[in-house]
């Protein structure tokens, strides 16, 4: 049979520390994917796919602990048997000998068990029992493997199955039970596999066990499969990255996708949208409650019928992916606690965009990806070239967006220096000698750019609204207002990325550590700036969705109107769902998607995988 990590037995041999237990699930990732075991079980990240969810409603009864007398007439059943026409699995298609057979085996599910001898904790799915006989038992939703996937196999099972099943064996003889064998039911397939438990299966459980052990506390993320059909439908193939790893690792950083290329360098094995949605909540004395397994968004009448807002609003919770709240919103303490054992963060905004904070949930396992960042954002030095790097994607994206939309740039006299201006502006960052100098490149580009910027909003609107320079705290004019408000929806999207992936927010490549200031989204945010707040907005004031009748004036500042308001972030979200080719990969995803993988591509040069920084521009 194929050894599947061999690269790893070296790469975690010194690991000397005493690990925590392993789950028996964990030793199955494992087997299926060392890299993957390490996401999950030493970061703690989990993203649920679609067969994760099915998989965890299947198991929503089996889960509960019963004893009861097995349906099973004949416990010896063959090596490989077909189902009953009912659909259950059967043992063999005539028990005539059933009379003869003990009448005392019985069914125990939801089993706990533990070693620290072996080192393995969990829970078993089923477990047949006849004295001190067992069986242990698995039902897979997938399906049986073919002679065409041996590789990949034990005998007639999935290697992955069988040292889960072969670690259950073990368990039990841990506690006194004689395992003669293990068995594993294919629902996809309606196939019963059934496996001897002999020496061979348990020293190759002992061999996984022990390379799993070892990898826990090695500190060092294994390298991923190479082209593995494997990744196609793995639940954290968003956040492994196979394919761009391998891309990244070999040096492809100069790669520049074409929309329409037919051969891009990696394979597309992220989805190209994120599925969920995020839930805001604008209307002034909402309150957010749980319902069942959903929320719902209650709104005063008097406040629905002048706001123009529904009355009450029902969402379940496997739709949503985030929940951010403006204004005067109630949450109830049964909702906050559903959702964040849910892991989806509550963001909160005041009415004029500024961002109060977030409800996050707990951090993930992955220390060694903040301890690096730390240290790398700790010497400027150090810190210097994925800074340029997002400074200049800024500029380039500040300057495609005018490029784009400014088709007077060209007889304007007044504006036939900014393109060029800008290009040379970016150019100069990649040799900034600090942060201080590249933040002075940054600011020059920001006033070229606002300069221009306000005579697009002229030619959208016919002068009703104007731009007066990039003013804040409060907005003084209504484009600054949409642009205050847009940004601090951008920066509660990054905040929540970054605590998806497992960075500390406050500590910045680019932005000084402040109390309480995000500054490592503020950070990746940079880039995004332009493509998703800045051309939302000219793209409602050239369809007349912003008319100074949507606007108040407050304490100084102007304000949108919650029509106005509710309008932006409708409009910033569908934003997001557009689909845009990455320059670096050449596959086309959405920008929120887009977003969740240039933090992560920063986290692989944190952890040393990447030899660079790759910011995202567009053309």
């Amino acid at each position: 049979m194929q050894n599947e990590y061999p690269a790893l037995e070296n790469s975690v041999s010194r690991a000397t520390c005493n690990p925590d237990p392993i789950p028996l699930r964990m030793l199955n990732e494992f087997v299926y994917c060392p890299r993957l075991f390490y996401l999950m079980h030493v970061e703690g990240l989990m993203e649920a796919s679609a067969d994760v969810w099915q998989g965890r409603y299947s198991h929503a009864t089996r889960d509960q602990v019963t004893d009861r007398k097995s349906r099973r007439s004949n416990p010896e059943p063959a090596r490989e048997v077909a189902p009953n026409p009912d659909g259950k699995p059967a043992n063999t298609p005539n028990d005539t000998d059933a009379g003869e057979l003990p009448s005392t085996w019985r069914e125990a599910t939801a089993l706990s068990l533990g070693s620290e001898t072996l080192g393995l904790i969990g829970k078993l799915d089923t477990v047949l029992l006849s004295g001190q006989t067992a069986v242990p038992v698995e039902f897979k939703k997938g399906k049986a493997a073919t002679a065409d996937q041996a590789r990949w196999c034990w005998h007639g099972l999935w290697k992955a199955d069988a040292i889960q099943l072969g670690a259950q064996a073990l368990l039990l003889q841990e506690h006194d039970y004689a395992v003669p064998r293990v068995e594993a039911y294919y629902a996809a397939s309606r196939k019963l596999i059934v496996e001897p438990f002999d020496d061979a299966l348990a020293n190759e459980v002992r061999r996984a066990l022990k390379l799993a052990l070892q990898c826990q506390k090695a500190h060092q993320i294994p390298p991923p499969l190479e082209d593995s059909p494997k990744c196609l439908r793995c639940s954290l193939n968003e956040v492994c990255l196979p394919e761009e790893s391998a891309l990244l690792a070999a040096g492809h950083a100069d790669y520049l996708g074409e929309p329409d290329s037919e051969d891009p360098p990696a394979r597309r094995i992220i989805p190209p949208r994120i599925d969920e949605s995020i839930l805001v909540v604008d209307a002034i004395a909402a309150t957010v409650r749980k319902r069942g397994k959903g929320l719902s968004v209650d709104v005063p009448k008097a406040i629905a019928a002048r706001d123009g807002s529904a009355r009450s609003t029902r969402i379940d919770f496997d739709a949503i992916h985030e929940v951010c709240l403006v204004g005067a919103v109630q949450v109830t303490a049964q909702t906050m606690i559903e959702l964040l054992s849910r892991g989806i963060p509550v963001s909160y905004l005041t009415r004029s965009g500024k961002l109060l904070g977030s409800a996050l949930g707990r951090l993930g396992n992955n220390v060694d990806l903040r301890i690096r960042q730390h240290r790398i954002c700790s010497d400027e030095e150090t810190r210097l070239p994925a800074a340029r790097r997002m400074i200049w994607a800024k500029i380039r994206n500040q300057r495609t967006l005018l490029r784009r939309n400014d088709r007077d740039n060209t007889n304007d006299p007044a504006a036939k220096h900014i393109l060029p201006e800008m290009a040379f502006l970016a150019a100069q960052t990649e040799n900034a000698a600090g942060i201080d100098v590249l933040m002075g490149l940054e600011g020059r580009a920001a006033r070229l750019y606002f300069q221009r910027f306000a005579a697009l909003v002229k030619d959208r609107t016919g002068g009703d609204l104007r731009l007066a320079g990039r003013n804040r705290r409060p907005p003084r004019d209504p484009i600054n207002a949409m642009l205050s408000f847009g940004y601090a929806m951008l920066a509660k999207d990054f905040l929540a990325i970054t605590h998806r992936v497992g960075f500390d927010p406050l500590v910045g490549v680019l932005h000084a550590a402040g109390y309480g200031r995000p500054a490592l989204a503020l950070d990746l945010m940079e880039e995004f700036r332009p493509l998703i707040v800045d051309s939302t907005v000219l793209r409602l004031l050239a369809q007349s969705q912003a008319t100074p009748a949507d606007f108040q004036e407050r304490s100084g500042g102007v304000l949108m109107k919650p029509a106005m308001r509710r309008t932006l972030i409708r409009a910033l979200e569908q934003r997001k769902k557009q689909l845009v080719t990455h320059p670096v990969f050449g596959y086309r995803l959405s920008y929120a998607r887009t977003m969740d993988l240039q933090a992560r591509l920063l986290a692989r040069w944190f952890l040393g995988e990447a030899p660079e920084y790759l910011p995202f521009t567009t053309r």
